[in-house]
């Protein structure tokens, strides 16, 4: 083979099959502050208030139930002001 002879390429490497995300999923800080936009120092406030649902798993490992925080954000959910004629 020469040099300006090609060489194929392999396709790149499958993702292995991921579960279906079930309700029961567990989320971390990281995870939450990407969904919520809050900051990480204001979970970790939260948590240690015990202002936000969550599990803790040992010591220092916290993780949170989506379905769990999902109805804790509905709950705090604000219907839009009705519009004046």
């Amino acid at each position: 083979m020469t040099v300006t002879e090609s060489v194929p390429k392999s396709a790149p490497p499958a993702k292995p099959p991921t579960a279906p995300e079930s309700p029961d999923t567990l989320m971390t800080y990281t995870e939450l502050a990407a969904v919520t936009g809050l900051k990480l120092g204001t979970l970790y406030a939260m948590v240690n208030r015990g202002d936000i649902p969550h599990l803790r798993l040992g010591r220092r490992l916290v993780r949170f139930r989506k379905y769990e925080i999902k109805a804790w954000l509905d709950e705090r959910s604000v219907p839009a002001a009705k519009e004046v004629a």
